[in-house]
Order: C-alpha cells, then sequence, then structure tokens
C-alpha cells in the first residue's frame, strides 16, 4: 500500500495550483485521508478474509469432532455388546 501510495503521490511534489483555488495544505489533507481511507478499506477485506477463513475451519473442526464422537459412541457400544456375551 504503501508503495503504490509513494508512487502516486511524491513526498516533494509541488501541489500549489492557484489558478485552480487549491493551496497546497488543502491538497496534502485530501491526500492523508485519502491514503487513511484506503488503510481501512484495506483492513476491512483483510478481515473479511479472516472471517471467512475461521468460519470454514470452524465447519471441519466441527465435522471431525462429530465424526469422532461417532466412533467413540461405535466403539463403546461394541464393547458393551462384547462384555455382555
Amino acid at each position: 500500500m504503501r508503495e503504490i501510495v509513494s508512487a502516486s503521490v511524491p513526498a516533494e511534489l509541488e501541489l500549489d495550483a492557484p489558478e485552480l483555488g487549491y493551496r497546497a495544505d488543502e491538497l496534502r489533507e485530501a491526500s492523508r485521508q485519502w491514503q487513511t481511507e484506503q488503510k481501512v478499506a484495506g483492513c476491512m477485506i483483510y478481515a473479511s478474509e479472516i472471517l471467512e477463513y475461521d468460519f470454514k475451519e470452524t465447519e471441519r473442526l466441527e465435522a471431525r469432532i462429530a465424526k469422532q464422537t461417532r466412533y467413540c459412541a461405535e466403539l463403546k457400544a461394541t464393547e458393551e455388546m462384547r462384555s455382555r456375551t
């Protein structure tokens, strides 16, 4: 993200454009605000990917737990049948 911003907005850029009604400090502030918004957007995308991964892993683990629980119940039932005979 920093590479993109530094390439698109050089540090020593002459921002004054009095003929357009812009002042350098206004443009710098707008640039800072844009950078902040981009960071927030990036964090939100990253967070949604983490939540999606977490959801899939939770489902996978719950399926494994259910499978192992069934296996243990079957094993216990088999042992009880053997002990009765």
